[in-house]
């Protein structure tokens, strides 16, 4: 599922009016551009964005995965392959960027382990 305008919004006021001490200083949407031109894809969420958050005093800021997103996981293998419990299989992580099909990479090594999406790993 792509990042849509309105999901943004409510990550980011759940998290604001989370009344966490410190409160976020700023939230940084990553969006996935597959190859597009990224002005093309990020104008159309900062425009409609900001109008839509304008009571969340953080900054909200914007940066963009030219290439695919998923591949950012392999950037960071050891917690990767910890948060698995297993091997990456056969993927050269210390170029991520370069893998052909990122999506197909981390899925394979995720089904093995019997996990349905990746970011469970973050709620450790």
């Amino acid at each position: 599922m792509a990042l849509n305008v309105e999901m943004a919004e409510k990550l980011i006021k759940a998290a604001w009016y989370e009344n966490l001490d410190p409160p976020p200083d700023k939230f940084v949407v990553v969006m996935d551009v597959d190859r597009a031109d990224p002005t093309e894809v990020l104008e159309p969420m900062r425009t409609q964005l900001s109008g839509r958050v304008r009571e969340v005093s953080a900054d909200v800021l914007y940066a963009y995965a030219q290439a695919h997103l998923e591949a950012w996981y392999f950037a960071d293998a050891d917690n990767l392959r910890a948060c698995l419990g297993r091997a990456l299989g056969h993927v050269d992580t210390s170029k991520p960027d370069e893998i052909d099909n990122p999506k197909l990479s981390t899925a394979e090594p995720a089904r093995r382990a019997r996990l349905h999406r990746t970011s469970i790993c973050g709620n450790r």
